[in-house]
């Protein structure tokens, strides 16, 4: 699991008045032959805990908001991000949430979620 924290990370100038940063660089432990993208709307922030058994996932909070992983409690600023690995228990179902908005990309794209208490 890896936290990205977008205010950490250099900004690099490039032509034309464009900036850039990279927010993260990883290199796959095995071949990955698909990938899936997921755009959700998450009322009062409430996700259920689960892992995956044999996907990486990256999730980025455009506005912000809490995640649990592994029993760590993260809040989130905009456009910060996690990285994580088969495992990695995520979700949150803390009090008070506002509503979160969360892009995710998981590689491979398959169906190996499992729900935890």
């Amino acid at each position: 699991m890896k936290i990205i924290r977008k205010k950490e990370i250099k900004t690099e100038e490039r032509p034309f008045g464009r900036t850039v940063q990279k927010l993260l660089s990883h290199k796959f432990k095995e071949p990955r032959d698909s990938m899936a993208m997921f755009l959700s709307f998450v009322p009062k922030g409430k996700l259920d805990k689960h892992y995956h058994s044999n996907t990486e996932e990256i999730i980025v909070f455009p506005q912000g908001g809490n995640i649990e992983i592994n029993g760590n409690l993260y809040k989130m600023e905009p456009w910060d991000s996690v990285f994580l690995e088969p495992g990695d228990r995520h979700g949150f179902a803390g009090e008070g949430g506002e509503d979160v908005l969360e892009f995710a990309m998981r590689f491979p794209d398959n169906e190996d979620k499992v729900n935890v208490e």
